[in-house]
């Protein structure tokens, strides 16, 4: 399972981590929401599952950080997936 976060649902993301054991999670991209639903769906076409939580900054929504978690067992499948698509250096 992945997760990404970026601003304005921080809410959201605590309730959707509050329903999943977070301690399971591994960081695999931080970069913008263009970027994450991007890797999002690429990797769901890869079977690996995914959600997008959004943090933005309140005055540029735009410009919000997000970050992209998965499982350790998918981790390593997720970054070169990532690579590959040029999503992560």
């Amino acid at each position: 399972m992945l997760v990404v976060v970026c601003a304005t649902g921080i809410l959201h993301l605590v309730q959707i981590l509050l329903k999943m054991n977070v301690e399971n999670w591994t960081l695999v991209l931080v970069s913008n929401e263009m970027n994450a639903r991007l890797a999002e769906d690429i990797l769901k076409q890869h079977q690996i599952e995914s959600h997008i939580a959004t943090h933005e900054d309140s005055a540029f929504p735009s410009l919000g950080e997000c970050r992209l978690f998965t499982l350790p067992e998918n981790a390593q499948r997720a970054l070169e997936i990532l690579k590959e698509n040029g999503l992560k250096d």
